[in-house]
């Protein structure tokens, strides 16, 4: 049996790497640090990575790069040094690859299977990337695990010798997990009981962190030196490299000290400038603000999602370098009553929880189970409302054959699986023929939030035949999506014998390898096709052709355990269950039926 497995914080300005051995869990420290820093760079074409990077990018920051997180999952960025053109994927190998070498040079075994974190609110493609950049680094990524999530697990770890006896909630408890790093923002609001949690609801913004607050100050900074000294600063990268490591080390210190002097002396046009500069914490904290009150809506936008009141939350656990910042306390103070916790020291607590993970992955560690919901909603390209004043479209001449997919699909995203629901999850919803004697059909997979698919990320598609009917007939397209990103399509059609199509995707493979080889040679590019597109029911004019249908997990549960256990009861709350699915019109007695059902199949285990 394996005895060891690690978990990374792969962050956007610091990354750390810890180990579950000997029942323990433990940071390994490199270089004489408990994190490192996210920066690689080359001096005279030999690579740096971590605190050298870091220093070295104060001399040369044309041949360093930072805060690559924000780019993940972007196949179109590329960052040009010492000749090479990186991909974020294989700048954040190199860091990886890194924190592998130095462990491995510390403890003196193979570093090899570990678990990822990832911001809650990534897509597919950011989630994919991140396990390329693994891969790369040659790691076995047992699986990516969201930020917010392992923080939850790293709560029940002894804070004094984080071995693996848990400090876990016996009574049913609510948390609200704020995570402000350096570059992302993740709230996730848990149900949690005795070793269970269950995600709620998640929220976040990929683009929001400490980098975006070292611009304000830097920007700050540059004013006052026109204001005071009438000093325009060039846009050489050289200086705004030193302002952003003034502005770093003055937002550090602003977390325990009511101001910070700035004394530092610079290099323009050959003269040499001289800064004192004091800044208050009042005056840095006026100039986050709007960011503060961001990531407050997208608390109370959690809360929403989860039908959890901030009265009902028992813990507010804080996580991320950014946390420390004392206007967070107090906004969240404010706002929500709360009082946060940074249980763990707040740059840490990601890396443990993930290694708590990997430890249940590879059954090492038995205390927690983890109920995860989907990051973003899932559905497919319809014929609908932006469709119908769309009908000149215009495309741009393109070679790549993912791109001539996207331009032939319907501009009209319907939603299957919904965001934040329960995963694994199971959901069928009704379309329609949008021709008569439609003879086949394409499936196209689109994950992210607009009503537009041109908004959000394309999976995949497929082609199928369908058997021919009127216009306006019923196609049922159900969805089954995994914790570990594989999706299940199910196609029927009534009248049609019963047959049903299906199709898999997995969420971590490549758009090519997720769509068949007759959607992708399909050759009507540059035009919609009426004969493989469906209509979502708000597009037909009659409306009570809306015959929606939806299940999920629970109702298969249900159904498989009163096939052994018949209880009346049960049978009627699941009519009622299923009646309200259809309807979508009561939340809250929604909510309150499937807690009965949920509690039966626990009475029942």
């Amino acid at each position: 049996m394996k005895k060891n497995v690690f978990g990374i914080d792969l962050g956007t300005t610091n990354s750390c790497i810890s180990i579950y051995q000997n029942k323990k869990f433990e940071i390994i420290e490199i270089d004489h640090a408990k994190t490192v820093p996210s920066v690689i760079a080359f001096c005279k074409n030999k690579l740096l990575v971590g605190i050298e990077a870091l220093n070295h990018s104060k001399i040369e920051p044309q041949n360093a790069i930072s805060s690559i997180k924000r780019h993940m999952g972007d196949q179109h960025y590329t960052r040009l040094i010492a000749n090479q053109a990186l991909t974020p994927t294989q700048v954040s190998a190199k860091i990886l690859a890194y924190l592998k070498e130095k462990a491995q040079e510390k403890l003196k075994i193979d570093v090899k299977d570990v678990v990822i974190t990832v911001p809650a609110y990534f897509n597919e493609s950011q989630r994919k990337a991140t396990i390329e950049a693994g891969e790369l680094a040659n790691f076995n990524v047992l699986r990516i695990i969201n930020e917010p999530t392992a923080a939850s697990l790293a709560h029940d770890i002894s804070k004094s010798s984080f071995d693996d006896s848990s400090t876990q909630a016996t009574n049913q408890e609510k948390w609200l997990v704020y995570d402000l790093g350096g570059g992302t923002f993740d709230v996730t609001v848990l149900n949690v009981k005795e070793g269970l949690k269950e995600v709620l609801a998640s929220d976040g913004n990929n683009y929001l962190g400490g980098d975006d607050f070292d611009e304000k100050i830097v920007s700050w900074i540059i004013e006052q030196l026109q204001h005071k000294q009438s000093i325009n600063l060039p846009k050489d990268p050289i200086i705004l490299a030193k302002l952003k490591h003034f502005a770093q080390d003055a937002k550090i210190a602003l977390s325990t000290e009511t101001q910070f002097t700035i004394i530092e002396t610079l290099q323009i046009e050959n003269k040499k400038v001289d800064i004192d500069l004091t800044i208050k914490r009042e005056t840095f904290e006026a100039l986050i603000s709007n960011y503060i009150e961001s990531t407050i809506e997208k608390v109370h936008q959690a809360l929403e999602s989860a039908n959890c009141q901030a009265s009902e939350i028992d813990k507010l656990l804080l996580v991320g370098g950014s946390t420390k910042i004392p206007i967070i306390k107090e906004s969240l103070k404010n706002a929500f009553n709360l009082e946060g916790e940074s249980y763990i020291d707040p740059d840490l607590s990601v890396s443990l929880g993930a290694c708590v993970q990997g430890a249940i992955s590879l059954s090492l560690h038995f205390d927690n189970i983890i109920i995860d919901v989907a990051p973003h909603s899932l559905g497919v390209a319809t014929m609908g409302q932006l469709d119908l004043f769309d009908n000149e479209q215009e495309y741009q001449a393109t070679d790549d054959p993912i791109e001539k997919i996207c331009q032939r699909h319907p501009k009209t995203f319907a939603p299957v699986i919904q965001r934040n629901s329960r995963l694994p999850a199971k959901f069928v919803e009704t379309f329609y023929t949008a021709t008569d004697n439609q003879s086949r059909l394409e499936v196209a997979l689109y994950q992210g939030e607009s009503p537009s698919t041109k908004e959000n990320l394309f999976i995949g598609s497929f082609l199928i035949d369908l058997k021919p009917v009127p216009q306006n007939s019923p196609v049922d397209i159900g969805l089954e999506y995994d914790l570990n990103g594989l999706i299940k399509i199910n196609v029927s059609q009534e009248g049609n014998k019963g047959k049903i199509s299906s199709y898999k995707m997995n969420l971590r493979e490549s758009v090519l390898l997720n769509t068949d080889s007759k959607a992708l040679n399909h050759e009507d590019y540059f035009d919609i096709d009426d004969e493989t597109t469906i209509d979502h029911e708000d597009f037909l004019e009659e409306s009570n052709q809306s015959n929606k249908k939806a299940m999920n997990l629970l109702s298969q549960r249900v159904i498989e355990t009163l096939e052994q256990k018949s209880n009346e009861k049960i049978s009627q709350l699941l009519e009622q269950y299923t009646s309200l699915l259809e309807n979508d019109n009561n939340e809250d007695l929604l909510d309150e039926v499937e807690d009965k059902l949920y509690d039966w199949l626990d009475e029942q285990e």
